[in-house]
């Protein structure tokens, strides 16, 4: 390798150091998609259903938060306005954020339901000392109870949040009586950081390739 050649190489690799420092330092976290079989749901006089999303404290020692979007019915929609209790905002519409600096936070909306429900969701993984925040889905009835399922507290799905969970740790509930064909599946997707450090890796080697070439 000549000088010259080296000299592009150094240029390369610094632009590399340099397209990592601008990646934020983000914290850690966890996406995955949610689909849920809402089938059993339309036409069923117990309603009318509302979508359901909990974060609840623990110690109260670190601050979590989720967000969940991108709602689609599959032949359904949201109806009215949602209901938030403690620190969550937003709607079916515009997405949900929920926070934990209250025991409890909360926000449900109605909906129609149609075939499938799908949504996205992305948590924070801060450790707890002692006693974990919980990140609960559920579907209400018209009672505002909720459906039975073989989840915890006859939810569809729930996690402790500590900073070694996957989505693999959560534990899923499956509808029981009527509801028997309510079930949920949920798949990983990658994280922002992921992404970001691929999308400074992919303009690094570029610059290093045109380097070479010249």
């Amino acid at each position: 390798m000549t000088i010259h050649s080296m000299k592009k190489s150094n240029v390369g690799f610094g632009f590399l150091l340099a397209a990592l420092a601008f990646v934020p330092a983000a914290q850690a976290q966890l996406n995955f998609h949610v689909s849920v079989d809402t089938s059993s749901l339309v036409g069923n006089p117990a309603g009318p259903y509302s979508i359901d999303f909990q974060l609840n404290q623990g110690d109260g020692a670190v601050a979590n938060s989720v967000t969940i979007g991108n709602f689609w019915y599959s032949g359904g929609h949201a109806v009215g306005s949602p209901t938030l209790i403690g620190d969550a905002s937003g709607s079916l519409g515009a997405g949900f954020s929920i926070a934990n600096t209250s025991f409890l936070n909360e926000a449900y909306q109605q909906f129609v339901p149609g075939s499938y429900l799908n949504f996205d969701v992305t948590i924070t993984l801060n450790h707890e000392p002692t006693t974990p925040d919980s990140f609960v889905f559920s579907i209400l009835d018209g009672s505002l109870a909720n459906i039975p399922t073989t989840g915890i507290g006859d939810s569809l799905l729930q996690a402790d949040i500590d900073s070694h969970l996957t989505f693999k740790d959560f534990h899923p509930g499956i509808g029981k009586d009527p509801y028997s064909s309510v079930s949920i599946v949920t798949t990983p997707e990658p994280t922002t950081t992921g992404l970001a450090v691929a999308s400074a890796l992919g303009v690094a080697a570029l610059v290093i390739r045109r380097n070479r070439r010249a």
